[in-house]
């Protein structure tokens, strides 16, 4: 009788950090571990607060310390070409122990996330006789000379994988159309849960609702690092328009990032900065009542260039779990979590035309709302829960026999 597959997942990208990419491969690995033997080995420190997880944890000694405490002591940063020199040397020889750990039965691995440090697990099972696989999120594994010297490295390690998992059908075209019939391309899209305590949600949304003073108005909310990519500013250049068609329009925004103080001064400039609430980062909690209190997630991201695009949108999902119609920009992977028409609308973004012009349908419309937002939950009870999500990723990697 075959033995039971032992699933590592790799990863550079991880908690305690905030994002999509930490979430999705925490949520997945937290499932699967839930039906195979399952360990998760990371760069990132897990910091002084645990989470729980089902999953056997093992964090890599940090690197700066294997440099002999120097970089700390002189308070610079270790260069990034000792940085993978030591990943090379010591980081993946770590992760091949704890391979060796689990015995003689099989293995497979999954790298969390391409980049140079990741290229160096790469080579490390590839010697080992370790097959692994990818996960893909936007343009990391396709866009040419986006890493540079070492486009070679990733080609190479993208033809050596058994398998790259897309995030979205666009990841996973643009894959295609870069590889060909080289590389196994399939397609795993995030999950959501639902919610775990809806009595602390409603209480919390309670709250909310008299600190942000959203009672009796019609909400906004936009649920995304704060980056140009996700065309906030195109839905604060409609909210003057919109706002005199519905005096009691509020848009609440959350999340930090490298725009935050140019969406602001935007939101002063536009004289909009009375309907518009930045709350910054803010607990699981409070963002569920915060989707609970929206009537209208948006979030129109676009293509910049330089920067990745929308690989997939989870927070659509979450507002959809929600009953929330959503607004998205027609790029990258927004189409599989929207679809147009039924569970939101999909806008062009290459100016704020798009955006007004959909708000505005659904601002006048309540029944589209809630027809929307209705066909949005059913969508994702349906399909999109993790377990779902997790089950179709065992069997697709073949952790587990089909059904």
């Amino acid at each position: 009788m075959a033995s039971v597959p032992h699933a590592f997942l790799l990863t550079t990208d991880f908690p305690p950090m905030r994002g999509g990419i930490a979430e999705y491969l925490h949520r997945l690995w937290d499932h699967v571990a839930a039906a195979v033997p399952a360990t998760v080995v990371t760069t990132v420190s897990s910091g002084a607060i645990p989470w729980e997880h089902a999953y056997r944890l093992r964090v890599l000694p940090d690197l700066d310390a294997l440099a002999g405490g120097q970089a700390v002591r002189s308070g610079r940063n270790i260069s990034p070409a000792y940085r993978v020199f030591l990943m090379r040397c010591y980081g993946a020889e770590a992760t091949l122990g704890y391979v060796r750990e689990t015995g003689t039965g099989a293995v497979e691995a999954f790298i969390g996330v391409w980049n140079v440090l990741s290229h160096s697990w790469c080579r490390a099972l590839a010697g080992a006789g370790v097959p692994y696989s990818l996960f893909a999120y936007d343009a990391e594994l396709t866009e040419r000379g986006m890493y540079a010297s070492v486009d070679g490295w990733r080609d190479a390690d993208v033809r050596g994988a058994r398998a790259v998992y897309a995030v979205s059908t666009d990841t996973a075209s643009r894959l295609a159309e870069r590889f060909g019939a080289a590389v196994d391309v399939r397609v795993v899209s995030p999950g959501v849960d639902e919610p775990g305590d809806p009595a602390a949600c409603a209480q919390r949304a309670g709250e909310l609702a008299r600190e942000l003073e959203l009672d009796g108005k019609l909400v906004l909310l936009t649920v995304a690092r704060l980056d140009r990519a996700k065309g906030i500013d195109l839905v604060l250049e409609s909210l003057g328009a919109l706002a005199r068609s519905v005096p009691g329009l509020r848009y609440v925004v959350v999340g930090d990032g490298d725009e935050r103080g140019r969406l602001q001064d935007q939101s002063r400039a536009l004289g909009i900065e009375r309907l518009v609430t930045f709350t910054g980062p803010v607990d699981e909690t409070s963002k569920l009542a915060l989707y609970s209190l929206c009537d209208v997630y948006v979030m129109p991201s676009r293509l910049v260039p330089g920067r990745p695009w929308e690989g997939f949108g989870i927070a659509l999902l979450e507002a959809a779990m929600f009953g929330k119609p959503a607004v998205g920009g027609r790029v990258g992977g927004t189409a599989d979590a929207i679809d147009d028409e039924v569970t939101g609308l999909l806008v062009d973004t290459s100016d704020a035309r798009g955006t007004h012009e959909a708000l505005l349908r659904l601002i006048a419309d309540e029944g589209l709302r809630a027809r929307l937002g209705a066909a949005g939950r059913r969508r994702v009870r349906a399909r999109a829960l993790w377990p779902h999500v997790a089950g179709r990723f065992l069997q697709r990697a073949g952790l587990i026999a089909s059904s």
